[in-house]
């Protein structure tokens, strides 16, 4: 099983500023003093392995959407926040790669933040996709 997380944020998505990509350029260039790297591959290598995700990565720009991948080629996910945009562009992608158009939606809650990205979903505007919702009965 693989979990994606499209999207972390509450209720406001907000894009990383300036300062914090100048912040994590800084602390990443004081990690690698002394190394030389002779391409991006191995620049690369060293932001995956030796870099904690806080400054080699990035996480909490977009609101809730999660994928839930179990192997199978439909696709599972939770609430449509405005990480479902990215979710899917890269969904299209899958596609193209064989995956189902099938989509199986969960929606924990119907807060703004949980539904915003919704009219962003290209899936959505596609009539070979199908699509299933179900809401929390809690």
């Amino acid at each position: 099983m693989l979990v994606r997380f499209w999207g972390t944020r509450g209720s406001l998505p907000t894009s990383t500023t300036a300062a914090d990509v100048r912040s994590k350029v800084a602390q990443a260039l004081v990690a690698a003093q002394g190394k030389k790297f002779d391409d991006l591959e191995a620049a690369n290598a060293f932001i995956d392995s030796d870099l904690p995700i806080s400054v080699g990565g990035t996480y909490g720009g977009a609101s809730s959407c999660v994928e839930i991948e179990d192997g199978g080629d439909e696709f599972l996910i939770c609430d449509l926040g405005s990480g479902t945009r990215t979710f899917g562009l890269d969904a299209f992608r899958r596609i193209g790669e064989g995956r189902q158009k099938v989509f199986h939606i969960f929606m924990s809650h119907f807060h703004w933040d949980h539904i915003m990205g919704f009219p962003f979903f290209g899936p959505a505007y596609d009539p070979g996709c199908v699509k299933t919702a179900r809401e929390n009965q809690r």
